[in-house]
Parts: C-alpha cells; structure tokens; sequence
C-alpha cells in the first residue's frame, strides 16, 4: 500500500497544468474499482508437530461513481452509486466442509462536494453525503453433496463526510484520492421468513484502509 501511496505522489510531481475543478467547468464525474483478496493461515506448534491451519479467507470487489454539476464555483451536488460484493469462506466448522457467506449490496448516495484549491492543480476536497443501500446476504453451507442456503435481505444507511484530494492531470482530467469517513452509518440484515434481524450501528471517525479509493476524475 505504502507503495501505491508513493506512485500516486510521484504522478502528481511529474505532471503539471494549471486547471482547478469548479473554476470553469460546470459537470463534474468521477468513477473507480476497489478490489481486495486475503487468505491467512494460523501455525501451530504441539511439541514437535506443527499443524496449519486455514483461517477464513476473504474477497470483495466494488464499483463507485459519482456525477454531478456545480452550483457555484468550487460547490457541487451530484448523485453517487456503488456496487460492493464480499465473500467469506470458512472450511471445516460446525460440522461443515465449507461455508460461504456472500453479500451483495447496491448504493444510491445525493452528494455534496466543496473543492478549495490548494496550488495550481491541487485541490482538497469534503465529500457530505446520504447513502441508502440495499441487497443480499446468502450464507451456503456445504457437506459432501448436501447443500444448505440461509437468505437474508440487507439495508444499510449512511451519512457523513468523506476527505479527498484532486489533481488536475490535463484541464479535464484528474487523478482523485478519498481516504476516510465520518459520520453514522448502519446495516441491518433480516432472515427472509422474518425469524431473525441484526442491526449494526456504527458512529466515528473511520481511517480503515478498506476506505482507501483512487479514481479517475473529468470535469466538462
């Protein structure tokens, strides 16, 4: 990561043009791809036998965008959507061969960004926004040949600011970073026959990497 971080500071030395969002330019669209993949394994030793063990492995991939238009210089409000997919897979628990726990969720966020110029082709932005969130959760568990599925419905609500920053790479086209959040947000999954709900509400300031995005940005 810190070397992702490093590139990205190295790219905004080498290019220089005098551009800033919200000064000329009335629409502005930005748009990325996050994908992330661990599966750690856990040693241990009981004199002189060592045992691996697999611990969960996990996997999620997304798509964010976001697309608005300037209602006074550096101002601008816009609609965001997103699409986030994550998987869990644990072996050997419960009885289980294997048991995968999928969620897919979709994101509808109205948005509000303020760009305050920093030099020429940099700007820091705050990102205020609303996001409502709905999907899928599908927990499958397998044995052998015996397959068993749980179904849940997935809500999630969010509101907050999210910190950024934009350089202008050419007079359109930008290299943008968010990293951050804070605000409120919740998530609340319910069994499909209503036998079950969960909700987990979550207020604070988040520096997670799993925040981290880079996106491409244009400004028309």
């Amino acid at each position: 990561m810190k070397r992702v971080i490093l590139l990205f500071a190295c790219v905004l030395m080498v290019y220089n043009t005098d551009a800033q969002p919200g000064t000329e330019k009335n629409i502005f669209l930005s748009g990325g791809l996050t994908f992330r993949s661990s599966s750690p394994t856990q040693m241990q030793r009981d004199g002189g036998v060592t045992t691996t063990i697999d611990l969960p492995s996990t996997s999620s991939f997304g798509m964010h965008a976001i697309g608005g238009f300037f209602v006074m210089p550096n101002l601008g409000v816009g609609m965001g959507l997103g699409f986030d997919r994550d998987k869990v897979t644990e072996r050997n628990r419960g009885g289980w061969d294997e048991i995968n726990e999928i969620m897919s969720v979709f994101t509808l966020a109205p948005t509000s960004r303020f760009y305050l110029p920093t030099t020429d082709n940099l700007s820091v932005f705050g990102e205020f926004g609303i996001a409502l969130g709905f999907g899928v959760r599908r927990d499958v568990f397998k044995d052998g040949t015996v397959t068993v599925t749980d179904e849940f419905s997935v809500r999630e609500f969010g509101v907050g600011i999210t910190p950024g920053f934009n350089y202008m790479l050419a007079s359109n086209i930008g290299l943008e970073m968010r990293y951050g959040f804070l605000g409120y947000e919740s998530q609340t999954i319910t069994l499909d026959n209503g036998d079950f709900e969960q909700t987990v509400p979550v207020v604070g300031l988040d520096f997670d990497l799993r925040r981290l995005m880079f996106s491409v940005s244009f400004f028309l």
